[in-house]
């Protein structure tokens, strides 16, 4: 399941969400106010973009033009989510008052309810897809990475760090990457997957 929102704002949420393994069959996805669904919405408008990178016939996105009807006044959080629920259904999360009026463990499992799923690359990083080539340059500027370097990244994403240490040859015994989406882990172990390299699934909260 592949998906991401593009605008959303006080008016309006526009975004795709596509299953990899029936793009035939349109998805439905659920507005949740403060825990409570208030509408379910089909995923089914043409998306010329999503035609055009495969995704079938590219009818795989949903608009909710009138985004405050749909929730009760005073709504403090809102969930988008395929219908159903469950792990890793949250496609996004936006929050409606100030973080100082949830308490710190409703908070974090609000905040973590989108990266528990599985958003497209480009959401991960404000809708453009980034190289890891700033951070490494920082980080080398201030350490070596050995040869017998045992690396951990919490939080990999789409393996942008990674993949610039592989591009640009840096050597390394281990990397390790701690990953809250259990999608994202194996489309990363996938991708990456060797002796040296691998992804869990954990949360080190």
């Amino acid at each position: 399941m592949r998906s991401n929102v593009d605008p959303w704002n006080d008016r309006e949420i526009v975004g795709w969400i596509a299953d990899e393994t029936d793009l035939n069959k349109p998805v439905a996805i659920e507005i949740v106010a403060d825990g409570r669904v208030t509408r379910t919405v089909t995923a089914d408008l043409l998306r010329q973009d999503l035609a055009e990178a495969g995704y079938g016939d590219g009818r795989h996105g949903f608009a909710v033009p009138d985004f405050k009807a749909a929730i009760p006044a005073g709504t403090k959080s809102v969930e988008l989510r395929i219908a159903g629920g469950g792990p890793g259904a949250t496609i996004g999360v936006k929050f409606l008052a100030p973080v100082s009026e949830f308490d710190a463990d409703e908070a974090l499992r609000l905040s973590q309810l989108r990266w528990r799923g599985d958003e497209h690359d480009a959401g991960l990083t404000w809708g453009e897809l980034w190289t890891g080539d700033a951070f490494l340059d920082t980080a080398l500027r201030v350490a070596t990475i050995m040869p017998k370097a045992k690396i951990v990244e919490i939080g990999p994403g789409y393996g942008r760090i990674l993949a610039t240490l592989i591009e640009r040859d840096v050597s390394f015994q281990r990397y390790l990457g701690v990953e809250l989406s259990e999608r994202r882990v194996a489309r990363l172990n996938q991708r990456f997957g060797a002796d040296r390299i691998e992804f869990r699934c954990g949360d080190v909260n």
